[in-house]
């Protein structure tokens, strides 16, 4: 049985790929932070405590023996109201990440899958991102991100280890987090909207879509080197998105228009006038090389994605909901 290693196992996209690895017959060794979140993994996942900062201890020497292949996941996102610090985001996202990666050359691992941001490309795209644009990080996090990208490629280079990255726009899916958990909030409350306006289109991609994505490129023998941006392949308003929401919870979307330039200044006075910024920008990336090059379409259409996240929502907050 293949053995694979998943930084980040216990957090929103690790705990879901673990499960679908052991349906498809791998064994797992699933790294975190605390042995108390492994407890409900499946019998083929076996999870030990490792930060990743502590990446050169004999506990990572240890857990690489018998490895296949390295999924790394673990990220450190600087988020608003979070006490991170910027050599916090740097020192996990970029020198813990290459640290890992020498491990996994050393140790004779076959692939290093590395999952980075479709924000390495930028904040906002007049059309879609593919990636053969230039990087333009302009962020901490996409910063850090892509110098980890790039140290990886360099590593790897010349070494029987191959590597894959994924660019994926907003994961979005059962426990959410951020903006998104916020305006599922919103909408759930019934409340009356003011984006109406928000007409721009961003891409996304549901957490089982990723989760098949990176089992895909794991196993393809083309996806050896290669950088692929993914996403659901439905790219959405804010408000179309918005009322897909709704529907799936039985509500009539209460949208209304709002003048954009409004909107943002009433949020920078708010102090979250990085939130809107975020959500009302265009950014969209074309996800046309991954079909193209290993043969691989998102299994979950964006509206059962959308029932997935709300009936999760409602079950975490012990209530009812139309989805199904």
């Amino acid at each position: 049985m293949p053995t694979v290693l998943v930084t980040g196992a216990g957090g929103f996209v690790g705990r879901p790929l673990c499960a679908r690895l052991t349906k498809h017959g791998y064994y797992v060794k699933a790294a975190m932070r605390s042995v108390e979140s492994g407890n409900t993994f499946e019998k083929q996942v076996v999870p030990f405590v490792g930060d990743i900062v502590d990446s050169q201890s004999a506990v990572w020497r240890h857990a690489f023996k018998g490895v296949d292949t390295v999924i790394h996941l673990a990220a450190c996102v600087h988020q608003r109201g979070k006490a991170i610090t910027n050599e916090a985001v740097r020192l996990v996202n970029t020198e813990a990440t290459a640290r890992l990666c020498r491990l996994a050359v050393d140790a004779g691992i076959r692939r290093f899958i590395f999952i980075s941001t479709a924000k390495v490309n930028g904040e906002i795209s007049a059309r879609p991102f593919s990636e053969q644009d230039p990087a333009n990080p302009q962020d901490l996090y996409a910063q850090s991100k892509w110098e980890a990208e790039k140290q990886i490629a360099g590593i790897t280079a010349g070494s029987a280890c191959d590597f894959v990255i994924l660019r994926p726009p907003l994961v979005y899916g059962p426990r959410v987090k951020a903006n998104f958990l916020s305006l599922l909030k919103l909408v759930a409350a019934d409340l009356p909207l003011p984006l109406g306006k928000m007409h721009n289109r961003r891409s996304m991609i549901y957490v089982g879509n990723l989760v098949d994505a990176i089992i895909a490129v794991m196993e393809h023998p083309q996806a050896s080197g290669q950088v692929f941006m993914v996403s659901d392949g439905h790219d959405l308003s804010v408000a179309q998105f918005v009322a897909m929401m709704a529907d799936t919870m039985g509500r009539k979307p209460r949208l209304f228009p709002f003048p954009i330039n409004w909107l943002h200044r009433f949020f920078r006075i708010m102090g979250r006038g990085a939130a809107i910024e975020k959500i009302s920008r265009p950014l969209t990336v074309d996800a046309s090389k991954i079909r193209n090059t290993l043969g691989w379409r998102p299994p979950f259409p964006v509206h059962v994605g959308i029932n997935d996240t709300v009936v999760w929502f409602y079950a975490s907050a012990g209530q009812n909901t139309a989805a199904s």
